[in-house]
């Protein structure tokens, strides 16, 4: 018996992390200093002024036109049709909204794609420290973010690239929650994100795709502990 043990212990395999093991969903942009969220505060006032200064005398160009002739639809062939141009149904629907309100040339039809490009610093600081272990790559990351040429080059488009990015990050950083602290309201929020995220566009079905893939690789993963588990206990 006592030879048995080290015997176990030596042709037991080595068990491999996987990716999902490797997320602390415990830090986020909550868990940061005073100091570092004024740092994250600054930098997102720096991104708004960049989006302003860009859309100041701006004109509307390229497919951002095709927004602007899908505005002139009904709602109800906004939302039953799907063709170039129209691919982002729900946005367009939002946008049209907001033109009956301002006029269809109006500079606040600008306003939900540059909140959305800023809301991309806040959710990049949020993922990072969970997949690092980390608070201080929370800021290096946000900053990266921040000044991405082409974040803040399409940042002001009225189209529904910065809005896709943001639902992107907040979809992945609820599934990281919902994994690590599994309940029903961390469901129903990452559930509410995905949702969101298909809604924004189609191209969300690969960010979809790619945690379905990590829960995969979690599941097979469980399922080869188990058997081995249960192969020593026999």
């Amino acid at each position: 018996t006592l030879m048995s043990a080290p015997l176990l212990s030596i042709s037991r395999p080595r068990e491999r992390k996987t990716p999902l093991d490797r997320v602390r969903s415990r830090l986020s942009s909550r868990s940061l200093s005073w100091r570092e969220r004024l740092a994250l505060g600054a930098l997102c006032l720096c991104m708004l002024v960049l989006l302003i200064t860009l859309q100041y005398g701006r004109v509307f160009l390229g497919d951002e036109i095709g927004t602007l002739r899908y505005l002139k639809q009904t709602p109800t062939y906004i939302l039953t049709h799907f063709r170039p141009l129209l691919t982002m149904n729900y946005f367009i629907l939002f946008e049209k909204g907001v033109a009956s309100l301002c006029g269809a040339t109006d500079w606040r039809l600008t306003l939900l794609p540059m909140g959305a490009a800023i809301a991309v610093i806040p959710l990049t600081a949020s993922l990072a420290p969970k997949l690092t272990d980390s608070t201080r790559t929370a800021l290096v990351a946000a900053s990266l973010a921040a000044f991405n040429p082409y974040l803040v080059m399409l940042g002001p488009t009225i189209r529904v690239y910065s809005v896709l990015a943001a639902f992107s990050l907040l979809a992945i950083n609820e599934f990281f929650h919902w994994i690590q602290c599994p309940g029903w309201w961390s469901g129903v929020r990452c559930a509410v994100a995905v949702l969101f995220l298909l809604h924004a566009h189609l191209n969300g079905v690969y960010i979809v795709a790619f945690l379905i893939l990590l829960l995969i690789v979690q599941s097979i993963s469980g399922i080869k502990r188990f058997l081995w588990e249960s192969r020593t206990l026999l």
